[in-house]
């Protein structure tokens, strides 16, 4: 028991990673168990077409992927597991884009890594994964829309209930971007053994607080990153608690298919940040930056069964008196996990809802 909280090798180290990951993991499924099947009232968005099946195989994949998730608790250095369990998350998400969440974009690279690399290298291109998360994340964090819609509405007025006037004090309003610059920087120190001692414990505070703001007892807000954020703080304890000399050494990070790591989490996230690459697979986490849509409805006696989804007032005044459907606020409520925000999976949504309530005379409305 000792050695599963103070790993004190790779191997322990590893370990004690993936078994953290295979409960956590489980646990998000069963939370967002809506977010895999069919039997849902929100559309399911394939990336092309022809990439329909039957509900049988999403509860098949689903099911499937629940007992992988047990066995790698059971079994947390297996590689035909790891390469099994690979193969049917990335078959479930490659039918609907919804499921490309960033926590399961991130736990199929933490398999794709545990698969591809040896043992001593492993922890090392996990700490550069993890690293690049918090870079990306606080980067695309220097945005108006982050002191607007996250660090004002949310957790000024939201969660510590300032008063607007308290919260628009230009000195209280900039200093959000404080929270920017401290998770970038942490992101960069995590990298090297010197710095990352620090910067990991700053990175477990941050996640602590957002459990907090987030959680049962603050805005009970996304409940599919509760167990994530969990995680996380498991997972930096354990990188800088054990002792590894783990130095990143970049030769490492481009042989075999660790390139495919760095394309994936250090490159095209570059060209997230305007816009030309995915924003969840940009690490664009609580940026405010994020596309938003929402459906104006004439007629809601056509709608009678997404009565639950209406929005109880148009803040933003988006539908002119219209009933409101937030495609956030229904994905949330129904699914436990946010809709995809990319505006073509918005388009296919619209083409979707007016096929199935032609008579309800819906407007799409995106900003």
């Amino acid at each position: 028991m000792i050695k599963k909280l103070w790993p004190n090798s790779t191997t322990n180290a590893q370990t004690t990673l993936i078994t953290a990951l295979s409960i956590t993991w489980l646990i998000t499924k069963i939370v967002t168990w809506k977010l895999w099947v069919t039997n849902r009232q929100f559309p399911l968005i394939a990336p092309f077409e022809w990439l329909q099946a039957p509900n049988y195989i999403h509860w098949f994949l689903l099911g499937t992927s629940m007992l992988l998730l047990l066995l790698l608790f059971l079994l947390p250095n297996n590689k035909m597991v790891y390469g099994t369990l690979l193969l049917v998350e990335i078959s479930s998400c490659i039918l609907d884009q919804n499921r490309w969440q960033p926590w399961e974009y991130q736990y199929i690279f933490t398999l794709f890594i545990l698969l591809v690399n040896k043992k001593e290298q492993v922890i090392e291109v996990y700490i550069f994964l993890v690293s690049c998360i918090y870079i990306y994340s606080g980067l695309n964090k220097f945005h108006p829309n982050f002191l607007w819609l996250v660090w004002d509405n949310m957790i000024l007025q939201g969660f510590l209930k300032c008063t607007p006037s308290q919260a628009h004090q230009p000195i209280v309003y900039q200093s959000g971007y404080v929270l920017a610059l401290i998770e970038c920087c942490c992101g960069f120190a995590f990298l090297f053994t010197p710095s990352r001692k620090i910067a990991g414990y700053i990175l477990i505070a941050m996640h602590i607080f957002i459990l907090v703001l987030v959680g049962p007892f603050g805005l009970h807000y996304n409940k599919a990153i509760w167990p994530w954020n969990v995680l996380m703080v498991v997972h930096l304890f354990i990188l800088i608690r054990a002792k590894i000399p783990t130095t990143i050494k970049a030769k490492n990070l481009f042989i075999r298919y660790n390139k495919f790591v760095v394309l994936c989490w250090a490159i095209l996230p570059i060209l997230g940040m305007w816009g030309m690459w995915d924003y969840y697979l940009s690490s664009n986490l609580y940026s405010g930056q994020l596309p938003k849509a929402v459906i104006c409805i004439a007629d809601t006696s056509k709608t009678t069964s997404l009565k639950k989804y209406y929005n109880k007032a148009d803040l933003l005044h988006k539908c002119d008196g219209k009933v409101l459907i937030n495609l956030q606020t229904w994905s949330m409520l129904e699914m436990e996990a946010p809709v995809y925000p990319q505006m073509r999976v918005y388009k296919k949504i619209e083409l979707y809802f007016n096929k199935k309530y032609p008579m309800a005379k819906a407007t799409f409305v995106y900003y």
